[in-house]
């Protein structure tokens, strides 16, 4: 076959931080050429580039670039091509956080689609396009037919999740330009995750080997070793703090918005064979990070985003990697088989709950939440999922159960009433004496200056309530 051959122009693309939503486009966007030298990125059917009419490609294909940039050649059924590229480590001090401001990108090899093209895969509609050839269209029926076949309820579920791709981006507030960005995790963070891992990948649960319509899971199940939980070697509520905090300060850095955590969840681990349809996360999982622990793969395993312009990107990740993203709005998936033997990631969840230099009181409870647009299509919806309506700063007694003390200092910095009054004070202290909660115990007996002797509803102490479900040599004592 003969080689077809083209010439390789990588962008460099500035983008200026604004608040857009759904297909909205960059507000301010500089490009400029980058200077590389004159080269040649081939697609054959050699060992060294890929067949243009071949679906399959070798990892090292186009590796003529440096590793900063690690540029391949794509099959051409497989959309768009763009690597998001770090030109620079992200700090973990916040005094010194260094985000990585560019991105390179290298043209697409084949046209560019957007998530109403329906193109890899049933985004927005459950009636998929030939835009990128027949394949990807039988390949989506096919999941979706096995899944009815097993679950019926899958069609339901399907297009449940084709309805929130549609109505939830355009429902809710973006904080970034482009929505998504990918960077190597800090250093720390990434060594605590991989000696979790290597401590127990062997102990590794089956999460989910039923039908459901996000994932192929009744063929290829995902597995589990839960970072918070303290049954494995390592694991607990220290480690799942560590990541919370480290993600935190770079998600805060990327949004401008101070960050409440939402959930840590993962390792997961997914098998040879895996897909995972394109859907947006429910709320609140707003401000996003995938980070990769480990893979073993015989080639790319692509996280395909739809950023706010709409365009479809292919993103690529090796271990230590971390993909920052708008979950609640960019559209993301794995459209395309995991072919390897397995890929491990954690992922992390934050919701906004306020500009990072705003000192704005906190909110009544009971109305939307920050991140939802009122009148929205998707505004229906929110008030039958929450009909107390929005809580998170006003409902303490879970903050100091769940030990979220960075939510619970971000309450008294705004309005300190709302953690003093005496009522507030006796769940605070009971919430976190229960879970046993030493960080808020430690802060609201020192810093807070709360009495542990105070009776509380004319009939017990905190020290009562410990004292039911401690030794009495537990540390919860200690204060």
């Amino acid at each position: 076959m003969a080689t077809i051959c083209r010439p390789l122009h990588v962008l460099l693309t500035l983008a200026a931080v604004c608040s857009v939503s759904g297909a909205a486009t960059v507000e301010t966007s500089i490009e400029n050429d980058i200077a590389v030298e004159p080269q040649q990125q081939c697609i054959s059917n050699d060992h060294e580039c890929v067949s243009a009419t071949s679906n399959s490609r070798n990892s090292n294909a186009g590796n003529r670039l440096s590793t900063e940039t690690s540029l391949k050649a794509p099959a051409l059924n497989k959309g768009p091509w763009s690597i998001v590229s770090q030109k620079s480590p992200v700090g973990t001090n916040n005094n010194n956080h260094q985000a990585a401001e560019t991105l390179l990108e290298e043209q697409p090899s084949s046209p560019v689609y957007t998530a109403f093209d329906d193109a890899s895969w049933g985004v927005s509609s459950t009636n998929m396009t030939t835009r990128l050839g027949p394949a990807n269209q039988a390949f989506y029926n096919e999941f979706i037919r096995e899944c009815i076949a097993l679950e019926p309820t899958c069609q339901e579920e399907n297009e449940d999740r084709v309805y929130m791709n549609v109505h939830q981006p355009p429902s809710v507030h973006n904080y970034t330009a482009q929505g998504f960005k990918k960077i190597r995790a800090p250093p720390e963070l990434y060594q605590l995750l991989k000696d979790f891992w290597d401590q127990n990948k062997d102990k590794a649960e089956v999460e989910y080997n039923d039908a459901g319509a996000y994932h192929n899971t009744w063929k290829y199940p995902t597995h589990l070793v839960m970072v918070e939980d303290d049954k494995y070697e390592g694991g607990g509520w220290n480690l799942s703090a560590a990541i919370w905090n480290s993600a935190r300060d770079i998600l805060e850095d990327w949004t401008g918005q101070k960050l409440s955590g939402s959930s840590v969840y993962g390792i997961r681990v997914y098998q040879n064979q895996s897909v995972l349809a394109p859907h947006v996360d429910r709320l609140p999982l707003i401000s996003s990070a995938i980070i990769n622990v480990d893979q073993d793969v015989d080639e790319d395993w692509f996280l395909e985003v739809y950023g706010h312009d709409g365009k479809a990107t292919n993103v690529t990740m090796k271990p230590g990697d971390m993909v920052l993203y708008e979950s609640h709005s960019v559209i993301h998936g794995r459209p395309y088989p995991l072919n390897g033997k397995f890929y491990a990631n954690v992922f992390v969840h934050f919701e906004p709950m306020g500009e990072t230099e705003s000192s704005d009181k906190i909110p009544e409870s009971g109305g939307l939440p920050p991140y939802l647009k009122e009148g929205s299509d998707w505004e229906d919806f929110y008030w039958d999922e929450f009909p107390e309506g929005w809580e998170l700063l006003s409902d303490v007694r879970s903050l100091a159960h769940r030990g979220d003390l960075y939510t619970l200092k971000y309450v008294a910095q705004r309005e300190q009433d709302a953690i003093t009054n005496p009522k507030v004070k006796c769940a605070i202290m009971a919430a976190a004496a229960k879970a046993h909660q030493m960080d808020v115990l430690e802060w609201i007996f020192g810093d807070m200056k709360y009495d542990v002797n105070e009776i509380c509803h004319r009939s017990f102490t905190v020290l009562d309530v410990a004292q039911e479900r401690f030794d009495s040599n537990d540390e919860v004592f200690s204060f």
